[in-house]
Parts: C-alpha cells; sequence; structure tokens
C-alpha cells in the first residue's frame, strides 16, 4: 500500500511496555543495609530506622564530558641550504588550517536554524524552504508505505530527491539547520512517530541532490537553537513518563549536556501527580553511597531517568534516592534487584501496557 500525504499527525501517549499504579499511606521507614555496591543482595536486615532527615541531595547524574577532538597541526619548512655560500632561507608553507581560512571563509545563513512544527498546524505553506540555500525555494514532502510485514515507513523528498526513513509513520517535526558551516551540505533533522508509539528523530545531510543519514537521537525536538536543543521522550522505566533531556550543538552533532533525562510530567515537581507510586514491599535504594531500603507505604516518585541503568526518585517527606534497574529483554520489563519493577508497588506503576 502507497499513500501520498504532505502531513498528518498524532500525538503519541506511550511507547514501550509498562506498568498502572496506585496511592497509599504517608509512613516511612528505612531498612538500612551498610554496603558500597549499588545492586540490593539477599542479606536479612539488621537495624530499621527513621527515614533521614538530611535536605542534601544525592548526585542526580553527572553531565556527559565529550572528549576534544582537537589536534595539533604541524608546520612543514624547507630545510635551508648547508653549502658554504650565504645561507639561503626558506619560507614555512601555511598549515592547513591557515589555507582553509584563506581559501574558504566561513558563511553562516541568517535564515537558520528554521523550525517546522508539524504536531498541530499541518499547513502546506510549510513544507516549502530554501533548503539548500539556492536562493530557490524547495518542497519537502513524504509517502507513507507498507512493507510485506505490514511495518510503516517513509520516503522522504527533497523535491525529487528521497531517503527512506524506516519504522516511521508520521512526522511532528522538521528543524533545518547548518550544524557544520562550509561542508558543503544541509543538515535536516526530521522527528517522526513509528509503530507502538515510538518517538525518533533522523538526522540526514542534504548538498541539494544527495542524502546522507548519519546516527539520530532518541525523541522529538521541542525546542532548537544555535545554544541549545531539547528533546521530548516517553521514558519506560517505573511507568512511561513524559522527560526532556537537553543537547548543545557541536562539530556537526548534537551533544547530551547529561546522561540522564529529567521527569517533566505534571504534578511531579510538587508531588500532587496521579501517579504516585506506593511501595508494597521493601525497595532497595542507595544514597550517599550507602545500600539501604525504604519501608512499605513510602510514597514515591521518579525525577530523573538513565536508562537501563538507574532511577533518581524523590518521596513526599522529600528525601532522594537512586534506585537502579536493568532492563530484561525476554519480556520480564524493568528489574529491580532481579525482581519485576512492578512487583514492588501497589497497583503496578503507571500506564501499563
Amino acid at each position: 500500500m502507497r499513500v501520498k500525504r504532505f502531513i498528518t499527525i498524532i500525538t503519541v501517549a506511550a511507547t514501550l511496555c509498562c506498568f498502572g499504579c496506585a496511592g497509599g499511606n504517608d509512613s516511612e521507614e528505612l531498612l538500612v543495609l551498610t554496603s558500597d555496591v549499588p545492586a540490593a543482595t539477599s542479606e536479612s536486615v539488621s537495624v530499621i530506622v527513621p527515614a533521614p532527615l538530611s535536605t542534601e541531595a544525592p548526585p542526580m547524574g553527572e553531565p556527559n564530558t565529550v572528549p576534544s577532538s582537537d589536534s595539533s597541526l604541524t608546520e612543514v619548512s624547507n630545510a635551508a641550504s648547508t653549502s658554504e655560500a650565504a645561507p639561503v632561507e626558506t619560507p614555512q608553507s601555511a598549515s592547513p588550517s591557515e589555507i582553509l581560512q584563506t581559501a574558504t571563509p566561513q558563511t553562516v545563513r541568517d535564515d537558520l536554524p528554521h523550525f517546522i512544527d508539524l504536531r498541530k498546524n499541518n499547513s502546506d505553506d510549510l513544507l516549502s524552504f530554501d533548503v539548500d540555500g539556492d536562493g530557490a525555494a524547495d518542497s519537502l514532502q513524504w509517502d507513507q508505505i507498507t512493507d510485506d510485514d505490514g511495518y510503516m515507513h517513509l520516503e522522504f523528498f527533497v523535491n525529487d530527491s528521497m531517503v527512506l526513513l524506516d519504522y516511521s509513520n508520521w512526522v511532528l517535526v522538521i528543524v533545518i539547520c547548518d550544524l557544520l558551516p562550509n561542508d558543503g551540505a544541509t543538515d535536516i533533522l526530521v522527528s517522526t512517530e513509528g509503530d507502538f508509539g515510538s518517538i525518533g528523530t533522523s538526522h540526514l545531510l542534504f548538498d541539494g541532490n544527495n542524502f546522507e543519514t548519519k546516527l539520530g537521537y532518541g525523541g522529538y525536538i521541542a525546542e532548537f537553537s544555535d545554544e541549545k536543543v531539547v528533546f521530548h521522550d516517553f521514558i519506560n522505566m517505573l511507568g512511561t513518563w513524559y522527560s526532556s533531556r537537553i543537547y548543545t550543538p557541536k562539530n556537526g552533532e548534537l551533544v547530551p549536556t547529561t546522561e540522564y533525562y529529567t521527569n517533566i510530567e505534571s504534578g511531579v515537581s510538587d508531588f500532587t501527580s496521579e501517579d504516585i507510586l506506593t511501595i508494597k514491599m521493601p525497595l532497595p535504594v542507595t544514597k550517599d553511597g550507602v545500600q539501604m531500603y525504604l519501608a512499605e507505604g513510602v510514597r514515591i516518585l521518579p525525577v530523573a531517568f538513565v536508562f537501563d541503568e538507574y532511577v533518581d526518585i524523590v518521596t513526599e517527606s522529600g528525601e532522594e534516592y537512586r534506585i537502579y534497574m536493568k532492563y530484561d529483554n525476554n519480556g520480564y520489563g524493568n528489574m529491580i534487584n532481579g525482581i519485576r519493577e512492578d512487583d514492588y508497588f501497589e497497583g503496578g506503576v503507571p500506564f501499563e501496557g
């Protein structure tokens, strides 16, 4: 089946497998097991103490550091004559960077970045723009196709040039930008929704005739500037949560400024969310490098996520802890100390599906 479309927008609510939740009481106790190892153990707990009242927040994820790619350029000079006659100096050759700066001065297009948000407005007028900077408007469009297995893909066009976007159903956002001036191509970032509500962003380079596909990104682009790019996505840890992550343009790529996604669901910041998790069995957590257990009845909400590693949580009393998790590829979902995440909470975790 092949259907010509210029735009169809659907906003999604969830991505991968996750689970539903319910409320509980406000009592809170810690079962403390001193250990420097993040994973929980099966040893019996010997001490029961009240929850700590310290307001010191645990580490919430360190920013990613990207190794510098700068390399020194060695200047090459011709050897001077060593004959008995007066020496003749040979001028040094210019370095490659000096030659590049002299021959091709940096040019920056003042009409970029160009942000096209198609989630609420599907006007065809939005899909005409000078992509390659030649002064003429280009046409952006796509065809939706279905393969023999029933999966949908998009054939994405700039004029008559086409590139295939795998497992994509709808276009949400298009950003036309120039992340690396004078590389001979324009960057096109296309955020799409795929099967089962998955969201991703393809990174394309377009030279006016041909496409090159680069490594893409999770989520869709919510904000874009020359200094900061904000991605939004649905994270499936302790349920499904609408979250954000900040990137910055660098050397032709978008580089994350933090390793974690931040939960931006309504009601999380002031603990009024309808999806508060209530613990029904001792929950292994860590705080300041010490392993402990949160007791039955404690109410929590997740605030930050690093997929397949950990979730930072806050209790109703304001205490912050970290839960280490691993994803089980055999269909069991996220595991905490070898137990399914929803088994720790009354009613499971929110948005199970």
